[in-house]
């Protein structure tokens, strides 16, 4: 749904870095990275997020927060940039 290297824009005006996507129990996961203003830098702001989207074909970004949840996706993502 979100595409590898790519900016979006989340509903607060914030702008990240689409950096990595994987698949667990069936459900994509990404790892995003907020940019600054000109998008030429990160910022030292990472999320993990899954996308829904609604009937009307709006994607909703949704930020995956609890320890124990990060604990277990988070480590997938290391994996891949180790």
């Amino acid at each position: 749904m979100l595409e590898i290297n790519k900016v979006i824009t989340l509903g607060n005006d914030e702008r990240y870095l689409v950096i990595e996507t994987i698949n667990m129990n069936d459900k994509e996961y990404y790892y995003i990275a907020e940019v600054n203003a000109t998008e030429q830098d990160i910022v030292d702001n990472y999320k993990i997020v899954t996308v829904d989207v609604k009937e009307d074909g709006v994607k909703v970004i949704n930020e995956i927060t609890g320890e124990d949840k990060l604990k277990e996706i988070l480590p997938l993502f290391l994996e891949r940039f180790g």
